[in-house]
């Protein structure tokens, strides 16, 4: 791995509430653009302003209001202080998977999947031993930002879900970052084929550190350095 992954200087509530506002659009648009969405800003921005988002089929519509209210609620204290536990990631896959786009949403996936573009095969998910990772990573001595790229990598790789488990684990991620007020993590549009590449490399090998350091580098905003993130 690269440079140490340290914590930042911990944000005060005025700061995640600004921080998670005047970047909503680029939060759900980053995030629809790597689930694979043909959206555009102009259509995103309609979306979060008003619920309208012009022609998109109605799934995406869904998705991405689902994003819109899960990158919402990384503003709300009481979201912040949920447990990290497989009953709040199951949440959260119910909130990304709601408005009837999956409806096995914020159940432990319980049969065999496949991933595309690797050839990982991810075993049924044991609920006793991925609540005990998350423990040991939330446990772990290091910093704040690189338990919470931990707990994202973890989670994507185990497939918990039937569908969103990447974005189920970024909003778990986010969740655990701003319960530590540090920042947020999302992959610009311009990162996302990078991000890809580096994400069947750690499905394949199980080994995060390149990934991690790629999220650390490029895709992790907080308050000090927002501007490098914003289309």
């Amino acid at each position: 791995m690269g440079g140490k992954i340290i914590d930042s200087r911990k944000l005060n509530d005025d700061e995640i509430t600004f921080l998670i506002n005047k970047y909503l659009v680029s939060y759900v648009y980053n995030a629809a653009r790597v689930e694979g969405i043909i959206t555009t800003l102009l259509q995103t921005e309609k979306l979060v302003d008003d619920d309208n988002a012009g022609d998109l089929d109605i799934t995406s519509v869904n998705k991405m209001k689902n994003l819109k209210d899960a990158y919402k609620a990384l503003a709300k204290r009481d979201f912040l202080d949920l447990p990290n536990s497989i009953e709040t990631l199951a949440k959260i896959n119910l909130l990304i998977e709601g408005r009837g786009i999956d409806p096995f949403a914020g159940r432990i996936r319980n049969f065999k999947v496949g991933i595309t573009g690797t050839s990982y095969k991810p075993g049924i998910p044991n609920e006793y031993k991925i609540q005990n990772q998350i423990l040991d990573i939330v446990e772990s001595k290091k910093s704040y930002i690189e338990k919470g790229l931990d707990l994202y990598c973890f989670i994507m790789r185990e497939q918990v879900f039937t569908d969103g488990n990447k974005r189920t684990a970024n909003i778990f991620a986010n969740k655990f970052l701003l319960e530590h007020r540090q920042g947020i993590v999302t992959i610009s549009e311009n990162k996302k084929d990078e991000f890809f590449t580096l994400l069947v490399d750690f499905y394949e090998t199980n080994d995060d550190a390149k990934l991690k350091t790629f999220l650390y580098e490029n895709c992790f905003i907080n308050f000090d350095n927002q501007d490098k993130f914003s289309n």
